[in-house]
């Protein structure tokens, strides 16, 4: 091929990716086709033998795609379970068919006391009725029409007040089976409510307090008893309500206190996804620099302490198979938020590595750690071996679950069309990775988790299969809204961590580590890693059967064996103030 042809097919490549790009910003789909030209023009790079290269009116047109897809004026977000809770005005979560929590707004959270996650016990479902719901989601799991039901909720206030809460399928488009829609049927008192109501009646503050207790409880005397105050003196205080608000009785009191109610629900933002820390305990430390690190703590408080080191976007948030066996193992687990996900903050004043590195330098420092073993899952792993190498009275044994190392040519070759665009212009054109990754995250907003978790994991049968598990594809929403809170902050730094050699870390510790993998893991099948680097020989293998890339939920038994044997003859230390 001449180089004029070569010119030619580089010009409509160059075209071919700029339109879209455009597309990508308002569709979907286009995003899919902009990867496979991304693809295609990383093909013909290497044909060429020459390194990526634009001139300055590309540079300008893809700038400018960067900032369109930065700004959050045109992004709507679409995906589905979020979408069904945006127009609920009163508390409410969405639920998979094995009643297991995968939205649930802030109202919600108050309401049923549960967090993204969870599995319902029904503890907030009256016991007469837990029979009708059950009834529910059998038919969910079986395709069969029982779209309804109104239940009967217990009264958190331990009042007598009757509460209600509709229970209906939904079907969504993305999920196999119908997810459970459940939503109170009471509209909750905001705090906009409060002075709504005081400035439409002219209402003091204490007689606005009694007109929220008394539509919250529908008792003066229960309204007197938690104002602690006589009920001679709610009774005055109420009559003033009525007389202000021109309402003739309790009854009509309630129903235009419930049209404020909505109304004030109606004014509210609405509810967006976000990410709540799954273990519920987070706690925050400030590193050399000013910056945040968030971590958080999981099992009992005197168990033996172990490190948690998710990967890029995922094994943040453990499956309950692995959670629920802490108490038997006795093993306590820190779990930070690496730098760019959850609340820990960046410090873009360093690489990505020692940005990593230097936070868990950080987090052993400050919680007074001493020869604590710690787990890192894909490319975190680097930064465990790393952070050893630097203070090994800190660190004890690792254990590294699925591919850690330094990426080579054939690897990057062979990922997904996805990740392969994004390692090669995170390596050949830097000044190009940040527009890609914010059309990358408009998607994730326009369309919700899934999306992204399609792309990312789809393209393994055994991954497929995983993902068709309730509890997986809740675990895995809560790791891509913790990627997303940041805006991809976590996400593209972390292409840089594949490019980080660990190894000649790992053989100057030369300790007793365990490298454990699936059998089906799509980045470590094509090669046997062991004969082509140079590892320790006392680094323990052991190969899963069965398991891919996502092991930690596939495998939660190899996670735990890897727990105990990390901590077996462990002699760590932690601070008690943890």
């Amino acid at each position: 091929m001449g180089s004029g042809h070569q010119s030619d097919d580089a010009a409509r490549s160059d075209v071919e990716l700029i339109g879209h790009s455009y597309r990508a910003l308002i569709d979907g789909s286009a995003f899919d086709d902009l990867i496979a030209a991304w693809n295609r023009r990383i093909g013909q790079d290497a044909a060429d033998g020459k390194p990526a290269r634009f001139d300055d009116s590309m540079l300008a047109q893809f700038s400018e795609i960067d900032r369109l897809a930065s700004s959050k004026w045109e992004v709507v977000n679409s995906d589905p379970v979020d979408e069904l809770l945006s127009r609920c005005l009163s508390a409410a979560m969405v639920q998979n068919a094995d009643s297991r929590v995968i939205a649930i707004n802030p109202a919600g959270r108050a309401e049923f006391a549960l967090e993204v996650g969870d599995t319902d016990a029904g503890d907030w479902l009256a016991p007469a009725h837990a029979g009708a719901l059950r009834q529910l989601r059998q038919a969910a799991r079986s395709g069969t029409n029982a779209d309804r039901r109104v239940v009967e909720c217990t009264a958190a206030d331990d009042s007598a007040r009757l509460r209600l809460a509709e229970a209906r399928q939904v079907a969504l488009p993305g999920y196999p089976q119908a997810v459970t829609l459940i939503r109170s049927l009471e509209f909750e008192w905001l705090e906009d409510t409060t002075a709504l109501v005081e400035q439409s009646w002219g209402l003091t503050e204490a007689e606005g307090q009694i007109a929220r207790l008394f539509y919250r409880h529908r008792s003066l005397a229960e309204v007197a008893r938690l104002r602690g105050v006589s009920v001679q003196t709610a009774q005055t205080q109420f009559k003033a309500v009525l007389a202000k608000s021109g309402c003739q009785g309790q009854v009509e009191l309630i129903r235009v206190l419930t049209a404020l109610c909505i109304q004030s629900g109606i004014d509210a933002a609405p509810y967006e996804g976000e990410w709540i820390n799954p273990y519920r305990n987070e706690k925050r430390l400030i590193r050399p620099g000013g910056r945040v690190l968030a971590y958080s703590m999981a099992g009992p408080k005197d168990g033996q302490p172990l490190i948690w080191l998710h990967g890029p976007n995922l094994n943040h948030a453990l499956p309950r198979a692995v959670t629920d066996r802490l108490d038997e193992l006795r093993v306590r687990l820190i779990v930070p938020s690496r730098p760019g996900y959850g609340h820990s903050e960046v410090d873009r004043s360093l690489s990505t590595e020692e940005d990593n590195v230097t936070a868990l330098l950080s987090l052993a420092e400050q919680l007074e750690l001493s020869n604590c073993p710690a787990i890192g899952t894909t490319s975190a792993g680097n930064m465990l071996i790393l952070a050893r190498d630097r203070a090994p009275h800190r660190f004890g044994r690792l254990g590294l679950i699925s591919s850690f190392g330094k990426i080579d040519v054939v690897e990057t070759s062979r990922v997904t069309p996805s990740h392969r665009a994004f390692f090669y212009l995170s390596v050949s054109a830097p000044r190009l990775l940040g527009y890609l990754t914010s059309l990358g995250l408009r998607m994730v907003l326009r369309h919700g988790p899934d999306w992204y978790i399609e792309r990312a994991y789809g393209f393994n049968p055994r991954n497929v299969e995983a993902l068709r598990n309730a509890e997986t594809q809740a675990l895995l929403r809560s790791d891509t809204q913790s990627m997303v809170r940041q805006k991809g902050d976590g996400f593209a730094r972390d292409l840089a961590l594949p490019f980080s050699d660990p190894d000649p870390a790992l053989l100057r510790a030369n300790r007793d580590d365990i490298w454990i993998y699936g059998s089906e893991d799509s980045h470590l099948a094509h090669r046997d890693r062991a004969n082509t680097r140079q590892l320790p020989e006392n680094l323990q293998t052991v190969v899963v059967p069965g398991a891919s890339e996502l092991l930690v939920y596939q495998r939660a038994d190899a996670v735990c064996d890897l727990i105990a044997k990390l901590t077996e003859t462990s002699a760590a230390t932690i601070h008690a103030r943890t």
